[in-house]
């Protein structure tokens, strides 16, 4: 877990990876798709704990990309850039 909370609509993908790599990336997906379609979320991004690198290396698979470092409510996090969607 991260430590710390967001004031925004957040989808928690840590315990997804729990369930596997092929699964947690389809529903990782859907999340991003989910987001795009009810709130116009066309280019998210991740506020990942620097340290965790089974969620780096899923916002990889997904494509996103590494933009900056950065911290959330006084916690550092790496800020990843995924792909712009169209909103539906």
């Amino acid at each position: 877990m991260t430590g710390f909370t967001l004031p925004i609509p957040v989808i928690e993908t840590e315990r997804l990876i729990l369930r596997g790599q092929k699964e947690s990336d389809l529903d990782a997906l859907a999340a991003r798709d989910y987001g795009a379609r009810h709130f116009g979320l066309t280019a998210p991004i991740s506020y990942i704990v620097p340290d965790n690198a089974r969620s780096k290396a899923l916002a990889e698979r997904l494509g996103a990309r590494f933009e900056r470092e950065g911290a959330v409510m006084g916690h550092a996090c790496h800020v990843y850039r995924h792909p712009k969607a169209e909103a539906v």
